[in-house]
This record gives C-alpha cells, sequence and structure tokens, in this order.
C-alpha cells in the first residue's frame, strides 16, 4: 500500500500477512485518492483525527498532504504496532500522536478539537449514533469542522446524524464516502462550490 500524494508520495505501507486475520478492510487506493481530492487544501495545517485506524493509510496520506497533526486511534495493539513503525522507519515522528484505545472510550476523553475527523469502521459496527453524538456532544469539532466517514454503500447513514449538517455521500462501488460538517447550511453542489 502506497501513499499516493503530498512529501511522502511513494513510501509503502507494509503490512504482515497475519494482520489480516483481523478483518482488515483497508481502504482502496481510489476511494483514498478520491477522500483528498474532495477534502483539497482543507488539509493543509489541520489538526486531523483518524479513527479505527487499521493500516493508518488515511492518516499518514494527510500527513504528507499537508496536515499540521494527525492523531491515529486504533484498538488492536498489532496494528498500531504496524503504524508505529512505519513512522519511525519514514521518521514521520513529529506532530504524530498514535493512541491504541477503543474510538469511543478515546472521543469521551480526549481534550484536543480537531479540523477534520475520519472514521472507517468495520462494516459490521452498529454504534454509529454513539459516535456521531460523541463527536457532536463533546465539541470534538473545530468551527466548521469536518467529519468524514467511509461506510458500507448498503448502509442507511443518515438514519444516526446527531445534529451535523450532512453535506455530500459519493458511493465507489461497495464503499460510500459521506461528508457532515458542524454548523452551516446544507449544499448540494460539487465540492469546489462548498462554503466550508
Amino acid at each position: 500500500m502506497r501513499i499516493i500524494g503530498g512529501e511522502q508520495k511513494g513510501r509503502v505501507i507494509r503490512l504482515k500477512k497475519s494482520l489480516i486475520n483481523f478483518e482488515l478492510r483497508p481502504t482502496s487506493h481510489k476511494v483514498r485518492k478520491a477522500l483528498f481530492d474532495i477534502i483539497g487544501t482543507r488539509i493543509i495545517d489541520a489538526v486531523f483525527l483518524d479513527l479505527f485506524s487499521g493500516t493508518g493509510a488515511i492518516g499518514f496520506e494527510a500527513f504528507s498532504r499537508g496536515a499540521k497533526k494527525v492523531v491515529f486511534v486504533e484498538s488492536k495493539r498489532t496494528l498500531i504496532n504496524n503504524i508505529n513503525k512505519f513512522s519511525k522507519q519514514t521518521e514521520i515522528i513529529k506532530n504524530i500522536e498514535i493512541v491504541n484505545e477503543d474510538c469511543l472510550k478515546f472521543l469521551k476523553t480526549t481534550d484536543e478539537c480537531f479540523d477534520i475527523i475520519f472514521a472507517d469502521p468495520p462494516y459490521y459496527y452498529e454504534k454509529y449514533d454513539e459516535l456521531f453524538s460523541l463527536i457532536n456532544n463533546f465539541e470534538l469539532l473545530k468551527d466548521k469542522g469536518l467529519f468524514v466517514i467511509e461506510h458500507s454503500s448498503k448502509k442507511n447513514i443518515f438514519q444516526v446524524i446527531s445534529n451535523m449538517e450532512f453535506i455530500k455521500s459519493y458511493k465507489y462501488g461497495d464503499t460510500s464516502l459521506s461528508f457532515f460538517k458542524k454548523g452551516g447550511v446544507k449544499v448540494e453542489n460539487s465540492p469546489l462550490s462548498w462554503n466550508l
């Protein structure tokens, strides 16, 4: 798996075959590219939270493209070890925080506020309502902050929205990216016209 843009473009994130036993579903190259094409220059100097980090590819991509700080949160120790290993090999250590903890627990205890929160829970995940509520109730997004969730295209994510403004959803086969923001008004047009 390679970083596809920014200063670290071309760097390979190696994944042990044994980690696949965790039913790991890394975000595809196509979806990663689409995500950062949509986010665009908002990533520059952003404080970025990567929930359910898995391989860490999304967080490392964010850092490579100019995020000021990236926080990785992953509950599985073996995956955290893999993220740590890559960060040390590439000397991507400054302004990176790697947390081995349940994502919901982290959201309840962190005192940080983020410009962009990305979440990629397992497709069988059932706690979307709590995830949304914690981000909203603990005010973890900065003003006009962006929340992006990767989910199964079969999942009706809009049934669990809690006080966040839906922007748009993009479908890539079985995978969808849904974008929400704190405050503002609903925008239907292309990403370039978003008043974020």
